[in-house]
């Protein structure tokens, strides 16, 4: 919260949150959401297929609802995660010729990786060089 608007409330300005890589309570939902997504085409293509969408659907959902602070903490972890998973469900979806589903599903992959690259390089451009 910034400064003026904490004197302008009579609050005391609190120390960022240290980043916790446990799932949150939403992140476990949105688990239990990729379950439910993957258990809904697990008939569709062979066993292998179904097993890779059921890892990575509830692994990519819960890096997904938290994907904004996941980016701005540079938690490598659940970026890894959540790439693994996008991994899963493309290599399930392509095993049963889905390519739409591939499609949409990579495409997400994609430019999720690089938001994390582009967030990455404001940053490092945002710190002035030292001076020496």
């Amino acid at each position: 919260m910034p400064t003026g608007l904490c004197e302008h409330l009579d609050m005391e300005p609190s120390a960022p949150a240290r980043w916790n890589p446990a799932p949150t309570r939403i992140q476990m939902a949105a688990g239990v959401v990729g379950v439910a997504i993957a258990l809904s085409s697990i008939t569709d293509g062979p066993v292998f297929a179904a097993l890779l969408r059921l890892a990575g659907y509830p692994v990519a959902c819960a890096a997904i609802v938290r994907w904004v602070p996941i980016v701005r903490n540079r938690h490598v972890g659940w970026l890894t995660a959540h790439e693994l998973g996008m991994g899963a469900i493309c290599l399930g979806w392509a095993l049963t010729n889905r390519w739409s589903a591939v499609a949409v599903n990579g495409a997400w992959g994609v430019i999720a990786l690089d938001w994390w690259a582009i967030s990455n390089r404001r940053r490092s451009s945002s710190v002035d060089p030292p001076t020496g």
